[in-house]
């Protein structure tokens, strides 16, 4: 395990498994594309790429939709949803599962795909063929 800046800092190579967890919506689109170019290259053949992020909906309505649904269900749950939100459009830009499925695709990936997505939360990755 390693800690750093997954952007800037080198974290080597012959990675089997790489997961992120809530991180990579913090990077811009060129940002998030030299990522997985990065991790393509850093990676075993046959190794696997596990992104659970924050993400936008296919369409500007899509992603207002989500919003409003999880701005319900933060409230719902005690949470005061304006100032969440609030933080979310001051420190995040994610991108559509669509868009980074094909960066991922474009910087080697194969086998790229969402396996789970609920409204603006997506489970997805890619294969790095042997």
């Amino acid at each position: 395990m390693q800690q750093g800046n997954f952007a800037e800092d080198d974290f080597g190579s012959g990675y089997d498994l790489v997961v992120s967890g809530l991180a990579i919506h913090h990077l811009d689109s060129a940002g998030k594309q030299q990522l997985f170019h990065k991790l393509f290259h850093s990676m075993n053949p046959g190794g696997i790429l596990l992104i659970r992020d924050i993400v936008t909906g296919a369409t500007p309505r899509l992603t207002e939709q989500y919003e409003q649904l999880w701005r319900q269900y933060m409230k719902a749950n005690g949470e005061d949803d304006a100032a969440w939100f609030k933080k979310y459009r001051e420190e995040d830009i994610p991108s559509s599962v669509e868009e980074q499925t094909k960066w991922l695709a474009e910087a080697g990936f194969a086998s790229a795909g969402c396996h789970w997505r609920y409204l603006n939360f997506a489970v997805f990755g890619g294969v790095i063929p042997r």
